[in-house]
């Protein structure tokens, strides 16, 4: 019994850390796309609500990823060709709908230690930023969080502001339908 019990923790220890499937995960994402269009207006609706659920999906993958190994990225995910684009494109997504996912304490913390330890690249985030707050539909309710997430990232948006890319962070008071974009 000593012996099978030995055996069991030598092996649990040398266990691999336990991977995404990131081309998956990138194909999910992208399917269930559909334009409003009035013709199709029910199935469009059915079709968004699922994509948006594989939003949330992916991002909670990703987060209790990063809270057991770390950020993924090309370091750890050797030879994936989907994990940064996949990232990438959850990270914006996940800011364009359901911003209280990525715009909370817990997370960004966990991000900026990911980025103290330089398992995740700024651009991530960054690119994220931008698309809740000029592409997206930034309410005031999450206004603290915004900055302080620019804060703890150090991330500056003052070059793009500057360079007459973007313009003003302009938040609204209430919500509008959630965002989709491709």
């Amino acid at each position: 019994m000593l012996i099978f019990l030995l055996t069991q923790l030598v092996n649990s220890a040398f266990a691999q850390k336990p991977k995404l499937d990131f081309c998956r995960m990138l194909q999910e994402d992208q399917s269930h796309y559909c334009d409003d269009d009035s013709t199709h207006e029910d199935s469009c609706k059915k079709q968004n609500e699922i994509r948006m659920e594989v939003f949330k999906k992916n991002f909670r993958a990703i987060i209790a990823y990063t809270k057991q190994n770390g950020f993924p990225n090309e370091k750890n995910y050797k030879g994936d060709t989907c994990v940064r684009g996949l990232t990438l494109i959850t990270f914006i997504h996940i800011a364009q709908t359901y911003p209280e996912m990525l715009f909370n304490r817990a997370t960004i913390n966990l991000l900026k230690k990911e980025l103290e330890r330089k398992n995740l690249n700024d651009t991530i985030l960054h690119t994220a930023i931008l698309f809740y707050t000029h592409v997206g539909n930034p309410t005031i309710q999450y206004k603290s969080m915004v900055e302080l997430a620019l804060k703890e990232w150090k991330i500056d948006l003052t070059k793009e502001y500057q360079a007459g890319k973007i313009g003003e962070i302009k938040y609204f008071e209430t919500p509008k339908k959630r965002f989709l974009s491709n």
